[in-house]
C-alpha cells in the first residue's frame, strides 16, 4: 500500500512538472510570437470597445432652415364713413399687385403698425381735392373733400394719394399713370409703370416714402 501512494505521489509530481514545462514552453513562444490578440464578448448592455464590430451610425435630424424673411409691410387703412364714391377697395385692390406692401382695411389701427387714415376735411381750398400728410411715427392721413362727388374724379384722387403712401411722386409726360398732375385725365387703377415704380423702391419705411413721394419725375428719366 506504501508503494502504491508512492507510485501515486510520483505521478503527481510527473504531472506537476509536465505543468509547469508546458506553461514555461507556452511563455517562451509566446515571447516569439508576440502577444496574441483576445477578443473580449460583447456585452448586451455595453458593446465592447475590443470588438471588430463597427458601432452603429447616428441619425441626426438638421434643424428646419427659416424661411426667408419677406419685405411686404402690411398696411391698415382706416376708412370710417368714407362714401362709396371714392373706390376705397378698389384702389386697395390695384395697390396690392405692388410686391412690397399688402394694404387692409381695418376699423382700427393696431398699436405700433403702419396705417393711413383716411378722413373727410371740410375745411380743404376748394382747389384741392385731396392731400396727404406724413405724420412722425407710421400715421399718414389722407384727407379727402368732400366737393369731389362724382365716382372717376373720386377714385382716381384716391389712386394718386395712396400712391404717395408708397413713395410714388408726380409723373409728367405720360397719362398713364395714377400720379400725374394733369387735372383733366382720371385714371382710376395703378398702371404698369406705378407698380413697377412702387416695386423699385424696396422694403417700405415712412421716412423713405416721404423722402420720395417729394421727387417729382419725368417719365422720360425713368429707366425701363
Amino acid at each position: 500500500m506504501k508503494k502504491l501512494r508512492e507510485v501515486r505521489t510520483r505521478k503527481a509530481k510527473v504531472a506537476s512538472a509536465i505543468v509547469i514545462l508546458t506553461t514555461a514552453t507556452i511563455w517562451f513562444i509566446s515571447l516569439l510570437i508576440g502577444p496574441s490578440t483576445v477578443t473580449i464578448p460583447s456585452d448586451l448592455h455595453s458593446p465592447s470597445l475590443a470588438t471588430s464590430t463597427p458601432l452603429p451610425k447616428v441619425h441626426t435630424t438638421p434643424v428646419p432652415s427659416q424661411a426667408p424673411e419677406t419685405q411686404q409691410t402690411l398696411i391698415y387703412v382706416i376708412a370710417n364713413h368714407i362714401p362709396s364714391y371714392w373706390g376705397v377697395d378698389s384702389v386697395i385692390v390695384g395697390w396690392n399687385k405692388a410686391t412690397n406692401t399688402d394694404f387692409v382695411r381695418s376699423a382700427n389701427c393696431p398699436s405700433f403698425k403702419p396705417c393711413v387714415y383716411l378722413k373727410v376735411n371740410k375745411k380743404l381750398p376748394e382747389d384741392t381735392a385731396a392731400q396727404t400728410e406724413f405724420g412722425y411715427r407710421n400715421d399718414i392721413v389722407i384727407e379727402l373733400n368732400p366737393i369731389v362727388t362724382k365716382h372717376q374724379e373720386a377714385q382716381s384722387t384716391l389712386c394718386h394719394e395712396m400712391g404717395h403712401t408708397l413713395g410714388l411722386p408726380h409723373i409728367s409726360g405720360t397719362a398713364n399713370t395714377c400720379m400725374t398732375a394733369n387735372d383733366d385725365f382720371y385714371r382710376v387703377t395703378p398702371s404698369a409703370l406705378d407698380l413697377r415704380l412702387a416695386n423699385s423702391y424696396g422694403k417700405w419705411s415712412l421716412e423713405k416714402m416721404y423722402v420720395l413721394s417729394g421727387k417729382d419725375l419725368d417719365v422720360r428719366s425713368i429707366p425701363r
